[in-house]
């Protein structure tokens, strides 16, 4: 630690990465590694009703991530998903062929 600084001071990280693990498509079983953590995260939502409440966790994820980051929040998404905020001129989305990114520039 550096001569003067303050043990109690929480350093805020200038960029929050969320990459959430996406509903699954294919037939192939998941990583054993991986296992726990797509049953942790409910990845396979059995009605719309599961739908709608990963949504607003989601939603609830990005706020807490835009509270805490001092420069930008960037959100791994499915190519077709509804974005979790609203475009600004402060926003961007990067799109490949699977994914995009939506990257939230904290002003």
């Amino acid at each position: 630690m550096a001569s003067g600084s303050n043990s109690s001071e929480i350093r805020l990280p200038n960029v929050c990465y969320s990459d959430p693990i996406l509903p699954r498509t294919k037939s192939a079983a998941v990583k054993k590694d991986t296992r726990l953590l797509q049953k942790l995260s409910k990845s396979n939502p059995s009605s719309d009703d599961d739908n709608e409440q990963k949504y607003r966790e989601e939603i609830e994820l990005l706020k807490s991530a835009l509270v805490i980051s001092r420069e930008r929040v960037v959100v791994k998404r499915p190519i077709n998903a509804p974005p979790l905020g609203s475009y600004k001129k402060d926003e961007i989305t990067v799109k490949g062929t699977m994914n995009r990114f939506d990257v939230y520039i904290i002003p």
